[in-house]
């Protein structure tokens, strides 16, 4: 993914070809069929993206969504010690981030058993 190559503009102003199709390839505007990649759901599973995680987040929540991930995922902190030690408001973006990451597996999980179905 190359957000560079996905804002890229022809002389009118207009989003290249080459652009539109990343776009829609890497799910920059829509969710794409199938997963772009899998993160760790924080439970021994996986989820499935399907969505460009930077057109959906800003730049400045970079750090925080991987201090999240590595808190569901391996246990480990932002801040030195345990979850006593954390601020209240990452532990509340944790439980948040957690659950979200549920969501999405099962929603994976309902479109996998959907499409074996089929």
């Amino acid at each position: 993914m190359n957000c560079q190559i996905c804002q890229q503009k022809d002389e009118s102003g207009d989003l290249t070809l080459q652009a539109v199709g990343s776009r829609k390839r890497w799910g920059c505007d829509a969710a794409t069929e199938l997963d772009l990649f899998r993160v760790p759901d924080g439970a021994g599973g996986w989820v499935g993206v399907r969505r460009c995680p930077w057109a959906q987040a800003v730049p400045q929540w970079s750090p925080v969504i991987q201090y999240l991930s590595f808190a569901a995922e391996h246990g480990v902190f932002p801040v030195a010690g345990g979850m006593l030690d954390q601020t209240a408001s990452f532990l509340r973006a944790l439980v948040i981030y957690k659950a979200e990451l549920a969501r999405l597996r099962e929603r994976d999980q309902e479109q996998t058993e959907s499409n074996h179905a089929q």
